[in-house]
This record gives structure tokens, sequence and C-alpha cells, in this order.
């Protein structure tokens, strides 16, 4: 801009046309440093906002597989408790089942089971092996991935008590995955991986 001027101020030669000219330039420059800062900023809210949507798109995803994660343990337990009450109404519980576990008494009674318990119990099982053992795996994935909520570097208020959560969840299903590995695949006897069973 100021290449623009000067051919200016040397054709007009007056003090007044020189100030009025630098004031002209002056004016230019600043508009453009402030063009140049508006754009940069547009530029890195636009940028942001990509970021904030991937963010999103990431916790959306989380969202959906601990959704369906609960929507399976919903009805795995559902089943459960259909097997448990079966085998209690035909007398196969015996004696004093209290602070045994479901997996107990399911390991302990499979030998006496009938076709229909067999084919309630292997859907139980298909549940934890098909089910739950791959959306758990996948839950891993994201948190291996993730860069941003795990170690709460994202700024919000709750990012402390995300970050804890994801950690913790993260705990759990390593913890999950090494009872899984050891009780399910050699033991059909097995349907079921709590690690804290309730009755």
């Amino acid at each position: 801009m100021i290449w623009c001027v000067t051919p200016l101020l040397l054709a007009v030669g007056s003090e007044q046309a020189k100030s009025e000219s630098v004031g002209a330039a002056t004016l230019a420059i600043v508009a453009a440093a402030i063009g140049y800062v508006i754009k940069s900023l547009y530029e890195a809210l636009k940028g942001q906002r990509y970021e904030v949507r991937a963010r999103l798109a990431k916790l959306r995803r989380l969202e959906s597989l601990l959704s369906s994660q609960l929507a399976l343990y919903q009805i795995q337990s559902t089943l459960r408790d259909k097997l448990f009450q079966q085998l209690q109404t035909k007398n196969k519980i015996t004696g004093s089942y209290k602070g045994e576990t479901y997996e107990d008494i399911f390991s302990r009674t499979y030998a006496t089971f009938d076709a229909e318990e067999l084919e309630l119990h292997a859907v139980i099982r298909g549940y934890t092996e098909t089910g739950l053992a791959q959306i758990n795996a996948s839950i891993r994935a994201w948190l291996d991935a993730d860069t941003d909520f795990k170690t709460g570097a994202i700024a919000s208020s709750q990012r402390e008590l995300l970050a804890t959560q994801l950690r913790t969840l993260d705990v759990h299903l390593a913890m999950w995955e090494a009872k899984y590995a050891f009780w399910i695949p050699d033991h059909s006897e097995h349907a079921l991986v709590y690690l804290q069973d309730e009755r």
C-alpha cells in the first residue's frame, strides 16, 4: 500500500497533502492489518469448529458403543433371570445358594440342563462371546485412540470427571477381557463374565 502512496506524495508536494497521504496510508495499513486479523480469526474459528465437530463425533461414537453395551447387558440379564427362574422351578438349585453368583449356579448345575436350558444358556453365552466381547473391544480401541478426553486436555468444567471415568472404564475393560480370556473359551459351562457378580 505504501508504494501506491509514494507517487502521490511526490506529485502534490505540500505538507498538508503529505500529512493527509501519510494518514491515508496509515489508515490503509491499519485496515489491512485488521482485515488480516479478522481473516486469521475466522480461519482459526473455522478450524476450531471442525475440531469441535470432530470431538463431538468421537464422543457420540463412544456414547453409541456404551448404549449398545447397556442394551446387550439388559437383554442378557433378562435371559439370565429366566434361566435362574427355570432352575429354581425345576428344583435344580439344591442347598443354599446364598453368596453364590449366577455364574456359580449355572456352572454347578450345567450338567443337569435339559435341551431348553442348554439353549437358553447358549444364547446367554453368545451375548457374552459375540456381543459384549466385540463391543468391549471397540470401546477399548476408542479409549486407546483417544488423546483428548482421557487425558483431560479438553477445556471443559467436566473434563477431570470425564477423564477419571474414562480411565476407570479402561481399567475395568482390561480386567473384563482378562477374565473373559480365562473364563469363556475353554469352559462351555460358563456364560457370564462379571467382575463384581451379584447373586
